[in-house]
């Protein structure tokens, strides 16, 4: 999440958005290639960081259109 929020600070938040979108929708396809416990293992906490991070990133993003 920190590192989330680094990029946040540090690029535009459209694009982070973006890049983070299409990560999770590649994200969903690992655990379906994982042959064994461990493959799957990482490959969920790969999910789970993907998807945390782009949380972080929509709420950046919805909190800015609020304050506008």
């Amino acid at each position: 999440m920190r590192l989330a929020a680094r990029a946040v600070d540090r690029w535009p938040l459209t694009r982070i958005c973006g890049v983070l979108g299409l990560a999770f929708a590649a994200a969903l396809l690992l655990p379906c290639f994982a042959r064994d416990t461990v493959t799957l293992m990482v490959a969920l906490v790969l999910l789970g960081a993907i998807n945390g991070a782009l949380d972080v990133a929509m709420n950046a993003r919805g909190s800015l259109i609020e304050n506008r």
